[in-house]
């Protein structure tokens, strides 16, 4: 406050006058004057959080805010239409049907959520969820929390404190089933939504064909050498006979060599 004044100018007034920051006297009111509201604020929220946590170990159930889904304004009186829709859906998801399966049929058969929306794969556990609905009250402290963000599930502080729509037993079921840590946070229905793709036939595997046993290398024969036909014995060489040819073309004399033209 006191910087924004030295950056921009601005002048600060209370309800019992104005501070002059230009000061170090005014300075030193508006930082006394600050730090005594933040002191007031701190303490009034930690009372309210002692109050809080004290009504609920008694086993009051909290009167302000919108009723939940099954119970009337005064958040004990049962509305019995919807503690059966509760207890169908209850009962369809610990036997193994999927949350958005039961949200769209309760949609697709008209049954709204308590502020008059349709059912969601988010809303529907956040109902399931709470023990609210087995006659249990629970507190969540804020040291819980992680940022903004409120933890879904908290510290069972009462039992049996109004009438029951499903046993503590199918409650606790659902809290351990619909908090794994496998099926991650809780996102809106588009960032979640699954996508199956087509399967492909699996192709059968191929019998491995036996491998064949490799063929002994035979040896190389060596290469005879080429005899000529007087070589041989007993052989008698043979004379080539004369040829007479023209002019110009090849001879082959007596003695068997060849004459070329013009030789």
């Amino acid at each position: 406050m006191i910087d924004l004044h030295d950056q921009r100018g601005i002048q600060l007034a209370t309800v019992t006058g104005e501070i002059d920051l230009a000061t170090p006297t005014g300075r030193l009111v508006a930082r006394t004057l600050g730090a005594a509201a933040r002191h007031e604020s701190e303490h009034k929220g930690e009372r309210q959080r002692r109050a809080a946590q004290q009504k609920t170990e008694q086993g009051k159930p909290a009167l302000s805010g919108m009723r939940g889904c099954g119970y009337a304004l005064d958040k004990v009186t049962v509305i019995e239409d919807e503690a059966t829709v509760l207890r169908e859906c209850a009962r369809r998801v610990l036997v193994g049907e999927s949350v958005r399966g039961v949200a769209a049929d309760l949609n697709r058969r008209g049954i709204p959520t308590v502020t008059g929306r349709q059912w969601t794969p988010t809303s529907l556990p956040a109902v399931l969820i709470s023990v609210r609905i087995s006659g249990r009250r629970e507190y969540i402290a804020a040291d819980t929390y992680t940022g903004n963000t409120r933890p879904r599930t908290g510290e069972i502080m009462a039992e049996g404190a109004w009438p029951t729509i499903i046993t503590p037993a199918q409650s606790d079921r659902l809290r351990a089933l619909l908090t794994a840590p496998w099926r991650g946070p809780a996102a809106p229905p588009a960032a979640t939504a699954v996508r199956y793709l087509p399967v492909r036939p699996v192709r059968p595997v191929r019998p491995v064909r036996p491998v064949r046993p490799v063929r002994p290398v035979r040896p190389v024969r060596p290469v005879r050498p080429v005899r000529s036909p007087d070589a041989r014995p007993g052989a008698q060489r043979q004379t080539p006979l004369p040829v007479h040819q023209g002019p110009g073309q090849t001879r082959v004399r007596q003695d068997g060599r060849v004459r070329l033209p013009g030789r």
